[in-house]
């Protein structure tokens, strides 16, 4: 009874934090935005078949750009709030990676939080981790009552 309780409450709680995150980096979608130069940038690869058969590899950008809010210049490297890019198409990531000047969307009341991909995160392991953990809470919740 125990065990299913503690269950209940990690499975709540990530949840909770993975569905947090996710409504936090929607809402950058809505913040101003201002031009932004990315000044370094590579794309990085792993082989992740050791963990999983079914992945092979996978690029991963990395940038890190400058722009300017009210005269005062911020440096940042958040590509969004899960701050990752990954792709299993090397082109994908290389036609992000182009760009010279970016859309940069920053928080109004602190610029120096900012992300130029918004929504643009690999979406299948923090959606299958909130699906999978919100089933369990729901599935446990029920069983307690």
């Amino acid at each position: 009874m125990i065990i299913l309780l503690i269950v209940l409450i990690l499975s709540g709680f990530l949840s909770l934090q993975i569905g947090f995150m996710i409504i936090l980096d929607c809402s950058f979608l809505f913040f101003p935005t201002t031009e932004g130069k990315i000044i370094e940038k590579h794309i990085g690869s792993r082989n992740l078949s050791n963990i999983d058969t079914i992945m092979d590899n996978w690029y991963f950008l990395f940038v890190t750009y400058e722009y300017k809010v009210q005269e005062v210049t911020y440096t940042s490297s958040k590509l969004n709030l899960f701050n990752d890019v990954m792709r299993r198409n090397l082109s994908d990531v290389e036609s992000l990676a182009k760009k010279e000047l970016v859309t940069v969307y920053y928080f109004p009341y602190q610029p120096s939080i900012s992300a130029i991909y918004p929504l643009k995160w690999n979406k299948l392991i923090p959606l299958t981790v909130f699906i999978v953990s919100s089933f369990i809470f729901i599935i446990l919740s029920n069983s307690l009552l």
